[in-house]
């Protein structure tokens, strides 16, 4: 195990100021905006990398969670606690969830600062929280995360397109069930360039306003892989696949509008947030 390096004052100040004691995690899972008793643990398990970016604000049960090795349930990746993180600190910034967290959280004075019982405002990131450049600086990290999750959506969705293609080749007679999965094993080792808990995520703590469109689309992915799934009972069961291929590309076609449906809804709201 590596030795575990203190951890800088000036580093633990940002890291605490930062997350204002709130749990990335609790947040992330529960909207749990109150502050803890907690501790800071190092994202890549490391004790000897106590840099800035290597460290995370997180109460105490989920402290020990995350530093557990166990093989009974899937444990919270490293890319997800840096996601909640990273999210956590923009909603902080921006005065999100603390005013009504409870009776520790700070106030929020009349110019958009942070009151926590001492003059002024708090600095973070090197600005000031408040003053006259509060709502532009609100509405720019709106408008960057709309731009964050649209691009999250529009590779995901072509993701999706790439799978029905190969798919409708198995249907068609054109590729055998194996050399479809050899495909999507390759495919699956390319890196991803988006984040479906991302997707989630944005969705939930800044564009909630999306959940129903969002929800359609799911819905739509749901009724495309039940036909999927019978296309591969059947072809298992040495059934021509054929006929499954209309209603999938139904389907992926109901997907395609609700995933357009959705990203023109995005669209409008960022363009809401920056008017």
């Amino acid at each position: 195990m590596s030795k575990r390096k203190p951890i800088e004052p000036a580093v633990e100040t940002q890291v605490l100021l930062k997350s204002r004691r709130r749990c990335c995690l609790c947040v992330h899972l529960h909207h749990d905006f109150e502050i803890k008793n907690g501790q800071l643990a190092h994202v890549d398990h490391d004790p000897s990398n106590s840099s800035e970016d290597n460290l995370v604000f997180l109460c105490l049960d989920h402290h020990t969670e995350y530093d557990s090795k166990t093989s009974q349930h899937k444990n919270f990746t490293k890319h997800e606690v840096v996601a909640a993180r990273n999210s956590l600190y923009a909603q902080t910034m921006q005065g999100q969830g603390l005013a009504s967290s409870g009776k520790n959280a700070p106030s929020i004075n009349q110019s958009g600062g942070m009151n926590f019982g001492t003059a002024g405002t708090v600095q973070v990131y090197g600005d000031v929280i408040g003053g006259d450049n509060a709502p532009p600086r609100k509405h720019e990290a709106l408008r960057e995360r709309g731009e964050e999750l649209y691009r999250h959506l529009d590779r995901w969705l072509n993701a999706i397109a790439g799978y029905c293609i190969r798919l409708n080749s198995v249907m068609q007679g054109k590729l055998t069930y194996n050399q479809f999965l050899d495909l999507e094993i390759e495919d699956g080792k390319q890196e991803r360039d988006f984040d479906f808990s991302r997707i989630e995520l944005l969705i939930d703590l800044d564009f909630s306003s999306l959940r129903a469109a969002y929800e359609s689309l799911i819905g739509a992915r749901t009724a495309m892989n039940r036909i999927a799934s019978e296309h591969k009972r059947a072809y298992e069961d040495g059934l021509d696949g054929a006929r499954f291929l209309g209603p999938f590309i139904a389907a992926q076609k109901t997907l395609e509008a609700r995933g357009d449906d959705l990203k023109r809804a995005l669209v409008n709201s960022i363009r809401g947030a920056s008017s």
